[in-house]
């Protein structure tokens, strides 16, 4: 379970409302006048009349010595109102078993997470197989597959209008978000906390300012839902006892839709909007390894590592995005006065050989050196089209040739050098076309 660890405490003393020059005291403006600022009267000289007033079921505030005035005015408490306690559970099953010819393993799992903020939630399910087999004396081959089912529903953030913390902590004390319906998602599961019978928004501006927090994770709700599929075989055969050969190939698969609106209201986008968001990737590599190790003399042994690796992934991207909702509360593309659609693709192919020397000699000298040379797609020049990178090092252990010292029982002198190389970004090296967009601070 969790909570909010450290909250800020806001300045609780006064109300709504401003300094008023010519009677030198605060005076009490309420949300219906749309006031930003909590520096009216103090919240010890204001009462509830228990009237009919659509933003407080306590009524009109008044003054202390006005007649009306039934109980005394009390700050609402926000903050400790809006979270609530958040949960995580975890749920796994496992089996697993083999032999002398093979293993085998199967495991399913389900974490479910309950945010600190209302309506917030994630779920991940995964359901993983593997195993592998000996085929021959010399020959063994193994894999892995996994699933994996991830989403939830998001909170708008940040600096933002319709973010939760400017409508949290800005609001005055003399106003309740909730709307005297409870805390955290008992007051979000009630639509009279954040909306009005005519369902305009109810916040401490009179619907201008910022969002009513309750409003921000009931009507401006954004969900992802991401499948994942990540697999790999591979096989292991042993030429020698001193060389061997390694070949493996695996994938990564995976989609995400992301779902986001605004409702008719919102200070962010007040006529609202709906987006669809679908991105699509895949990755594929292979590496085939050939891996010799041998004791040159008695002094001496050396491993050499020489391998090529295959590179693949491609990825699309495709948003859609429509503005001013017609009929409010129904978030469908068609329902939209204007659409805007973008499309993205991208893929790249690299391949490359390398390999690494591993010298020892005695227990006290060891030199490394590696080499790469890579080819890529992303540099289209077919003279300019590779590079080549590597490193060399060193390490000197001199104390081997001392004697034993209680003062200086290990000491080791170490140079190395590498060089790295990079190739370039998908089509930043040829001329793709773009689709024009424009931008004052003003339009969208």
């Amino acid at each position: 379970m969790r909570r909010d660890n450290k909250l800020m405490q806001p300045a609780n003393g006064f109300g709504q409302g401003g300094f008023d020059q010519s009677t030198a005291k605060g005076t009490y403006r309420g949300p219906a006048t749309g006031e930003a600022l909590s520096w009216g009267p103090s919240m010890d000289t204001l009462k509830w009349d228990q009237g009919i007033n659509r933003f407080d079921k306590n009524g009109n505030i008044v003054g202390a010595s006005n007649s009306a005035g039934k109980i005394p005015v009390t700050p609402y408490d926000n903050l400790n109102n809006f979270f609530t306690t958040g949960t995580t559970y975890t749920n796994s099953l496992s089996m697993s078993g083999g032999g002398d010819a093979g293993t085998y393993f199967v495991s399913f799992s389900n974490l479910n997470q309950k945010g600190i903020v209302p309506q917030n939630e994630f779920t991940r399910s995964t359901i993983k197989v593997s195993g592998d087999a000996k085929i021959a004396n010399n020959l063994k081959a193994s894999g892995s597959l996994s699933y994996m089912n991830s989403g939830g529903i998001r909170i708008q953030q940040g600096s933002n209008t319709s973010g939760v913390m400017l409508g949290l902590l800005r609001a005055t004390p003399s106003f309740d978000n909730s709307n005297g319906n409870g805390t955290g998602q008992d007051a979000a599961d009630n639509e009279d906390t954040y909306q009005f019978a005519d369902r305009t928004q109810r916040n401490y501006r009179g619907g201008g300012g910022y969002d009513n927090p309750f409003w921000t994770v009931k009507k401006n709700v954004f969900t992802d839902d991401v499948d994942r599929v990540i697999g790999n075989v591979q096989l292991n055969y042993v030429v020698t006892d001193w060389a061997s050969i390694m070949y493996r190939i695996g994938g990564d698969f995976y989609s995400d839709r992301r779902d986001g609106s605004f409702a008719i209201g919102s200070r962010t986008l007040p006529q609202g909007q709906v987006s669809y968001d679908e991105h699509y990737n895949r990755d594929i590599t292979s590496d085939l390894i050939a891996t010799f190790s041998k004791q040159v003399t008695d002094d001496l042994s050396a491993t050499l590592l020489i391998g090529n690796n295959m590179f693949s992934t491609s990825g699309s991207q495709l948003y859609v995005q429509g503005d001013a909702l017609v009929v409010p509360d129904f978030y469908h593309i068609s329902n939209t006065e204007g659409q805007i659609t973008r499309e993205s693709y991208g893929s790249k192919r690299t391949a490359a050989f390398y390999g690494n020397l591993n010298l020892k000699y005695k227990e006290m000298l060891y030199v490394e050196g590696t080499l790469r040379n890579e080819w890529s797609t992303s540099l289209p020049d077919p003279i300019n089209n590779s590079f080549l990178y590597g490193s060399i090092s060193a390490n000197f252990v001199f104390t081997e040739l001392m004697d034993q010292s209680d003062v200086l029982s290990f000491g080791k002198f170490r140079a190395s050098y590498a060089s790295v190389g990079k190739d370039a970004p998908i089509y930043s090296t040829v001329t793709t076309y773009n689709q024009g967009f424009y931008s004052d601070g003003w339009t969208n």
